[in-house]
């Protein structure tokens, strides 16, 4: 035999297919992992415009509902304060009408005050509230 020819022994060339083998499914998952990491940055992405976009509505409503709260405040409570108030001396010219008053206004179905204050917190713990909203 020539020296410069080698014969690889068949123990070798099996252990070389293997290691061949072996780094195509290295490759094969490597390739895997990184189009899974691609999907889940777009996933994260959308979600986070998609939180982003509900954020900026939730806050459009609480602003059109606050508007509503501070209409209905300064227009109807006193029409309806008012409405009481001569409920009360229809009642006193009326005496017959007092069951009708006691059903619908006893003490219980209304504040006089202007705003209801709210109620303490149950523990010596402050209170959790929601955060004030910016104005735009």
């Amino acid at each position: 035999m020539e020296s410069s020819e080698r014969v690889t022994p068949p123990q070798y060339q099996s252990s070389q297919a293997e290691a061949d083998d072996l780094r195509a499914a290295y490759q094969s998952l490597r390739s895997l992992m990184n189009g899974t990491l691609v999907a889940l940055v777009i996933l994260t992405g959308s979600l986070s415009v998609f939180l982003l976009r509900e954020v900026s509505l939730v806050r459009a409503q609480v602003h059109q509902l606050n508007e509503y709260v501070v209409n209905y405040e300064a227009n109807s409570v006193p029409i309806m304060r008012e409405f009481r108030a001569s409920l009360i001396e229809f009642s006193k010219v009326h005496p017959d009408f007092n069951q009708v008053l006691a059903k619908y206004f006893n003490p219980t179905n209304y504040s006089d005050s202007a705003k209801v204050a709210p109620a303490p917190p149950s523990s010596g713990a402050p209170a959790a509230r929601m955060p004030e909203l910016p104005e735009k």
